[in-house]
C-alpha cells in the first residue's frame, strides 16, 4: 500500500471530503479497490465535480429574464389574452326541504317561476343562493326572485349597488357609484355590471366602464355585453356596445 492509499485508508469519510477540497487527486492513479469504494468511484468512472452552487445564480437570472420578456410581450399583445369571464359559484347544497332552492340548483326555470308564488317558501338565503348560481339561470329569473324576496320580506338583503342593478333602477345605480371612491371589482360587483347591461340604460353601463371596468368582460355563461343586451332586449345598451366595437 503506497502513501496515497494509506492517506485515504486512515481518514474517515468527512476527512476524505475535506481533503478532496484542498488537493487535486490524480484520478488516473492506481488506487486500491478499498480506497475506490470509500470514494464511491468504480474503476471505469471518472470523477466529475459539477459546480451546482456556481451556476445557481445564473439559472435564477435566466428565469428572471425569461419572465420579464414574457410579461413585456404580453403587454404588447403579442400573446393574445382571452377576455376575462366573471363566474360566481357556490359549493352550498340546497336544503332538501326547500323545493325552490332545489329548483334553482337544477336550473329549472319553469319550476322556479311556479314556486315563486308559493307562500312562505321565499327567504333571503334563496336570493343569495340564486346569485351564486347565476350561470345556471337567466337574469330575468334572478330579477323575479329579487322582486319576490323584496315583496315578501320587505328587503332583498343585497348590497345596494347589486340590488339597484338587478331591479333595473338606473338612477339609483349611478347615485351609488358616485358615492364609492373605488371599486374593488368583486364577483358580485361584476354581476351588478352585467345586470345593468341587461336592465339599465347605457349611461349606467358607461359609468361602470369609466370607473375601470373592462368593457370586454364576459359573464358566467361567456356572454359579451352585446350578447346580454340583445338577449334581454336592451337596445340602448346594444347600440352602446356597437359604438365600442363589440358586435357579438
Amino acid at each position: 500500500m503506497d502513501d496515497m492509499e494509506m492517506l485515504f485508508t486512515d481518514l474517515n469519510e468527512e476527512e476524505v471530503d475535506a481533503l478532496l477540497k484542498d488537493i487535486d487527486i490524480p484520478y488516473d492513479k492506481e488506487l486500491s479497490d478499498s480506497v475506490r469504494s470509500r470514494l464511491g468511484i468504480r474503476k471505469a468512472d471518472t470523477l466529475i465535480s459539477f459546480p451546482i452552487k456556481k451556476i445557481l445564480p445564473f439559472a435564477a437570472a435566466f428565469c428572471i429574464v425569461i419572465a420579464a420578456a414574457f410579461s413585456l410581450l404580453s403587454e404588447k399583445n403579442l400573446f393574445p389574452v382571452t377576455a376575462e369571464t366573471t363566474v360566481v359559484t357556490t359549493t352550498q347544497e340546497p336544503p332538501v326541504d326547500n323545493p325552490l332552492m332545489v329548483a334553482i340548483s337544477s336550473g329549472d326555470e319553469d319550476i322556479i317561476q311556479k314556486l315563486l308564488s308559493v307562500p312562505g317558501i321565499i327567504t333571503q338565503e334563496t336570493l343569495d343562493f340564486a346569485l351564486n348560481l347565476s350561470g345556471r339561470i337567466s337574469y330575468n329569473t334572478l330579477h323575479e326572485i329579487a322582486v319576490s324576496v323584496r315583496e315578501n320580506l320587505g328587503s332583498t338583503g343585497l348590497d345596494s349597488l347589486v340590488e339597484s342593478a338587478l331591479l333595473g333602477d338606473s338612477q339609483k345605480v349611478i347615485s351609488e357609484l358616485d358615492t364609492r371612491e373605488s371599486m374593488t371589482m368583486t364577483p358580485f360587483e361584476k354581476l351588478a355590471f352585467f345586470f345593468c347591461v341587461a336592465f339599465c340604460d347605457s349611461e349606467t353601463v358607461d359609468k361602470f366602464v369609466s370607473r375601470g371596468y373592462d368593457i370586454n368582460l364576459k359573464d358566467a355563461s361567456g356572454n359579451s355585453i352585446y350578447a346580454i343586451a340583445e338577449k334581454y332586449g336592451n337596445e340602448d345598451t346594444m347600440q352602446y356596445a356597437v359604438s365600442k366595437g363589440i358586435t357579438s
